[in-house]
């Protein structure tokens, strides 16, 4: 059975100005003007008196409210909406087939009686305890026997008994000397997880000045780390600044993914509020090419870039 949003061709949550376009619709193909026979003028008036009950139940709010829950209660008085769902009716077992059952057991019983012997030979045999090797064969010890080499031996005898001193051991045949005290295995070498191309402690230094350089860095250290995918590390340097006695110092805080190849770009930052960015270059054997640059630049903007090499520790 259709319900007042099916009949208008709406949604359960359509609004009233989607209603009332339906309504309109609705009213232009059913309204009795429209109708020559008197029979179909007499339905349509009744259909049209219908849309209007309709439409006057949607626009309202209460009474919508109140049609949209006897609708919801409808659908879950429906016994395919129940839980749980209502149990099939059991099954009923009349006493005659019983007993019919209960008759042909009677006849059959001699192979009835071998199937009850060969399930319980199955049994038996998959739950009956079977000894392993351990549990079967004896376990041979040495014993030692009578000082005058007759009589029955007595209790086995530690391996070790007898041997406590390095002349009793010297005395000793090697072969009996390493089958009592046998030497323990060989350890295997451990192989070295790998290491990290780019970490390690990086310095540089040099006394002589750079052509053609307004600064020059006297000290670089670069003491850079590696773990879980991430480098990170510090980068300190010391600059001759020319006509200034003292020499200026740099900290930049390094950060960025370990890369797959030999090269790589780093981000790095200063306490001064600064930021730039750095690349890293692996030359065999053992040296990294270090240049920086400054994007954005600090409280001390006297350093915006510089170039070097340097050599692990």
């Amino acid at each position: 059975m259709m319900n007042f949003y099916e009949e208008f061709g709406v949604r359960n949550d359509a609004s009233v100005e989607e209603i009332r376009q339906a309504y309109k619709t609705l009213a232009r193909v059913l309204h009795p003007d429209g109708q020559l026979d008197e029979k179909l003028r007499a339905a349509a008036v009744c259909q049209m008196k219908r849309l209007h009950e309709i439409l006057g139940i949607l626009v309202d709010p209460g009474k919508r409210r109140a049609y949209d829950e006897s609708l919801a209660l409808a659908v879950y008085s429906n016994p395919i909406y129940q839980w749980p769902p209502p149990s099939p009716a059991q099954s009923f077992v009349s006493p005659e087939d019983k007993f019919n059952l209960a008759r042909s057991v009677l006849r059959h019983w001699f192979w009835v009686l071998i199937g009850c012997v060969i399930v319980g030979s199955g049994v038996w045999f998959v739950t009956a305890r079977v000894p392993t090797l351990t549990e079967s064969a004896p376990v041979q010890l040495p014993v030692a026997a009578p000082p005058d080499g007759t009589g029955p031996p007595r209790q086995p005898a530690d391996r070790s008994a007898g041997l406590q001193t390095a002349a009793g051991e010297a005395a000793l045949p090697d072969e009996v000397r390493s089958a009592i005290r046998p030497q323990p295995p060989a350890s295997r070498p451990v192989p070295d997880a790998p290491a990290s191309l780019f970490a390690g402690d990086w310095l540089y230094t040099s006394t002589a000045a750079k052509s053609g350089r307004q600064n020059s860095a006297v000290f670089i250290e670069f003491l850079l780390t590696e773990r879980d995918g991430i480098l990170d590390g510090d980068y300190r340097a010391r600059y001759e600044v020319p006509h200034r006695a003292a020499s200026k110092s740099l900290l930049l805080q390094v950060r960025g993914r370990t890369p797959a190849g030999n090269s790589a770009t780093l981000v790095w930052t200063s306490d001064d509020g600064a930021r730039g960015e750095m690349d890293l270059l692996l030359q065999p054997p053992n040296s990294l090419q270090v240049m920086w640059w400054t994007i954005k630049p600090g409280l001390r903007a006297d350093l915006s870039s510089d170039t070097a090499t340097l050599r692990r520790r």
